[in-house]
């Protein structure tokens, strides 16, 4: 996450990510840890566009639109609260351990939520 609380260049890019092969990091192994996600409405976007690899994790995206696609077998929900809101809702509603946060700036200090 970057200083002003945003992954994505102000023009949306991630592209500063490539020179960092995920293979270096594991990325797999901690796709399989991850049992929920939140997420800003163009990182979903993004998501989509790259492929969608979550399966039916349980997914919030915060934002006000709802007639977003949603990839076959996905567990999507779409929400307009605030950030705190929105997050303190899905994790009472959601039967999952951890939550990392992606996209929009978030309230949380961490990048992970854990109960």
């Amino acid at each position: 996450m970057t200083l002003d609380g945003y992954i994505a260049r102000p023009d949306g890019s991630v592209d500063y990510l490539e020179k960092y092969p995920l293979t270096d990091f594991d990325f797999d192994t901690w796709v399989e840890r991850v049992g929920g996600l939140v997420m800003g409405r163009t990182t979903y976007e993004q998501s989509l566009e790259w492929g969608w690899i979550w399966g039916d994790r349980p997914t919030m995206v915060l934002t006000g639109k709802h007639n977003l696609p949603v990839p076959d077998g996905a567990n999507i929900m779409f929400r307009a609260a605030s950030t705190a809101d929105a997050v303190r809702a899905f994790s009472l509603e959601t039967p999952i351990s951890s939550l990392p946060e992606w996209g929009n700036p978030v309230s949380s200090t961490k990048s992970t939520i854990t109960r």
